[in-house]
């Protein structure tokens, strides 16, 4: 599963110039936790039908038909030799399948080898999000301290790996959650 996980990409297409534009986005990753999360029991499956999995999947990308204008910007990350690129051409490797599906939307040719399935479940951490972020943009009662932004920080982890851990409990616990809330945990103490 960590294979699938491949982190924040930062690039940059143009390193100078003048009347240049910078964008940041604010608060993507919590915007990225109120999609739909994958939740129960893992379901291998050697199912070829890309439409049928909500989870992480092991598939061949190949990107020799795509259109010419979606190539300057390639989707999918690889990992090599500890590093990340967003190549051209054809490789293996996992990925979440919701990625893949759009991927393939754009054009690229993708072929699963198989995977596993979940469930799809939606609000899983809406009010946690929304409850932080009113706070950030100072719409709510609750104040944090700024003088302790560490202490706010570890106090806010540890409220979110309690609602990772309630929600995996909710689930269908099995040694594979087990697994899960031990690389959610690392991820976010550290």
């Amino acid at each position: 599963m960590r294979n699938a996980y491949y982190g924040g990409v930062v690039e940059v297409f143009k390193n100078e110039g003048t009347n240049l534009k910078y964008y940041d986005v604010t608060s993507l990753y919590p915007f990225a936790m109120l999609n739909d999360m994958p939740t129960g029991d893992m379901l291998f499956s050697t199912d070829p039908n890309i439409l049928n999995y909500f989870g992480i999947i092991f598939v061949e990308v190949d990107t020799t038909g795509l259109d010419p204008k979606f190539m300057n910007y390639p989707l999918l990350p690889y990992k090599l030799d500890g590093r990340m690129y967003n190549p051209l051409g054809t490789w293996s490797g996992w990925y979440f399948s919701e990625e893949v599906k759009l991927a393939e939307s754009f054009g690229y040719n993708i072929t699963v080898h198989y995977g596993y399935k979940f469930e799809r479940t939606f609000n899983v951490f809406n009010s946690f999000i929304n409850k932080y972020f009113d706070i950030k943009a100072g719409v709510s009662n609750i104040k944090i301290d700024r003088t302790m932004p560490v202490l706010s920080r570890k106090w806010i982890r540890f409220e979110l790996i309690s609602v990772i851990c309630a929600v995996l409990l909710l689930c269908q616990l099995s040694h594979h959650f087990l697994l899960i809330s031990k690389i959610l945990t690392y991820n976010f103490i550290y």
